[in-house]
């Protein structure tokens, strides 16, 4: 959260007087980034809450049997819905892809 305001992201209902959180359609991408928010893809971020629903713990989020829960086929970050078929040149650059993302990880950290 913001540092100088936590409150950054909450208003009060004009009708009701009850604080209520900012429609964030309505909320600049400055304003979101300063109060602790960060931009990733969709599945990135499903997969950040099954890691915080698990404590953390990547082999818990693996081994969940929440399956009613509507992340829950997400929880790896792929989309199950999305299968396409790849080329053996495809593949190749895909894995390329990852293992330079990876160097990159690991140059950052």
């Amino acid at each position: 959260m913001n540092r100088d305001n936590p409150q950054s992201l909450i208003s009060i209902d004009t009708e009701t007087g009850k604080k209520i959180g900012c429609d964030p359609r309505r909320v600049s991408g400055a304003e979101l980034t300063d109060a602790g928010h960060q931009k990733d893809s969709l599945l990135t971020i499903m997969r950040r809450k099954c890691l915080d629903c698990c404590a953390g713990q990547t082999g818990e989020v693996r081994l969940c049997t929440a399956t009613a829960c509507d992340l829950w086929p997400y929880r790896m970050g792929t989309n199950p819905f999305a299968k396409r078929t790849l080329t053996a040149e495809q593949k190749e650059a895909a894995a390329q892809r990852m293992t330079d993302a990876r160097a990159k990880r690991i140059v950052a950290a």
